[in-house]
């Protein structure tokens, strides 16, 4: 979205996601893969996440804000079990 919202100033990214990977590994807010296999740990990271998230989607991007919830219930639902082995 970042990458959009620029447009002709765009910094010309893959768009697959390293750049904000790398932010959030620097200002230490990242999760790791085994946080992303713990039903206990996950759900409630998810939650965390998408507070500062929001805000910056509704008055920056002009979106609608992410649901928790679904985000967990998505990633280990469909991604937790294939990422395992």
């Amino acid at each position: 979205m970042t990458e959009r919202y620029l447009g002709k100033n765009s910094l010309g990214t893959t768009k697959r996601g390293i750049g904000p990977a790398y932010a959030d590994k620097a200002t230490r807010v990242g999760l790791r893969v085994q946080d992303l296999l713990d039903e206990k740990i996950f759900p409630p990271e998810a939650r965390r996440r998408p507070e500062g998230e929001d805000a910056v989607l509704a008055k920056v991007y002009n979106r609608l804000p992410l649901s928790a919830d679904d985000i967990a219930a998505r990633y280990l639902g469909e991604y937790a079990p294939r990422i395992a082995p």
